[in-house]
């Protein structure tokens, strides 16, 4: 079994990396003050509260959760502040970038081919249930 992680200290919150892949990685946070971020047009977040409150505002929304309950943060999301007393897990997708996993090239007399293979793209679509 591999040792846990040791806790990264930042200003207001420490956190581990408790399992990480190619396109997910889920962080252990320990909030005591709070923390600002932003999502770029790659990732998106969940949280889910293990233990405690905690507060995520953005710009004028504002959504509270304590133990127990979840929320997502879309891609692109700029200005986000959580804040509160709360253990959370946070699993955050990354997108890809589409990589070449083979380049393959061949000559004729007078010309240079290339064959490139791309991995496919992964996209995101979101749904919205009223």
């Amino acid at each position: 079994m591999k040792p846990e992680e040791p806790f990264v200290v930042s200003d207001g919150y420490q956190s581990r990396i408790l399992v990480s892949c190619d396109y997910f990685t889920t962080t252990e946070v320990i909030l005591d003050d709070f923390k600002n971020y932003y999502l770029d047009d790659t990732s998106f977040e969940g949280i889910v509260v293990v233990d405690g409150y905690l507060t995520i505002t953005q710009n004028d929304t504002v959504v509270e959760l304590k133990k127990g309950e979840s929320a997502f943060i879309d891609a692109n999301t700029p200005n986000i502040k959580i804040s509160g007393i709360a253990r959370y897990l946070s699993i955050e997708y990354k997108k890809k970038k589409t990589r070449i996993h083979a380049v393959s090239s061949f000559a004729f007399p007078t010309q240079l081919y290339a064959v490139w293979v791309f991995a496919p793209a992964i996209t995101l679509t979101t749904h919205s249930v009223d």
